[in-house]
């Protein structure tokens, strides 16, 4: 982080700009050495830093340390890591005997933004993994659901063909009775009559 102030001494007219280069004591050395690299566009991006502190605590910023280093002069030095990058990018010359490079401040953001937006889509496509088994949990809900709808239809479709069958065959039973009923009436009919006919020829003789 990084923070920009002014402070006014007793025996100047003018305010004195400070930059805060702030990187926390447990912060690695490798990251560290990388965010120094930094200091130096920052300070030009303001431009009329009259001192660099680097803190890694609040005593680091103790206002009376910090007149002190005004008033000894102490202005508009980085330290040896950012002097040497300085002098790197005036001269557009390589390390010679170190494999050391300049960390790009736009470099550095569009890596965390890249880590960002994969632990993003990290975490939408687990998202998606999670929306998807429900969805599967749903549908097969479903289809029980309607498997199930679909047997009772069936059962009661099986139980209406068979009452219908039952019915059939009452009703053909009942014709058959009616029928069998009808034919032992005629047949007694027939008898009486012959009967009948019988006493006739009888008497006639």
């Amino acid at each position: 982080m990084y923070g920009f102030c002014s402070m006014k001494e007793p025996n100047s007219a003018l305010p004195r700009y400070i930059l805060i280069n702030w990187v926390g004591e447990d912060v690695p050395d490798a990251r560290k050495c990388s965010c120094a690299s930094h200091v130096a566009t920052v300070a030009e991006f303001f431009q009329g830093v009259d001192i660099i502190i680097n803190a890694s605590s609040v005593e680091d910023m103790d206002p009376s340390a910090v007149g002190q280093r005004l008033s000894n002069g102490l202005v508009a030095v980085a330290s040896p890591v950012l002097n040497r990058l300085r002098l790197k990018d005036e001269e557009q010359a390589e390390n010679v005997g170190t494999k050391y490079q300049k960390t790009n401040a736009e470099v550095e953001m569009k890596k965390i933004n890249r880590e960002e937006f994969w632990e993003q889509a990290k975490r939408e496509e687990e998202l998606r993994k999670e929306a998807e088994r429900k969805k599967l949990a749903e549908e097969r809900q479903r289809f029980e659901e309607e498997r199930m709808e679909l047997e009772k239809k069936e059962q009661e479709d099986r139980e209406r063909r068979y009452r219908e069958k039952e019915e059939q065959i009452e009703e053909h039973r009942k014709k058959l009775q009616e029928e069998e009923e009808a034919w032992e009436k005629i047949r007694n009919q027939t008898l009486i009559m012959d009967l009948l006919s019988l006493s006739a020829d009888s008497g006639e003789l």
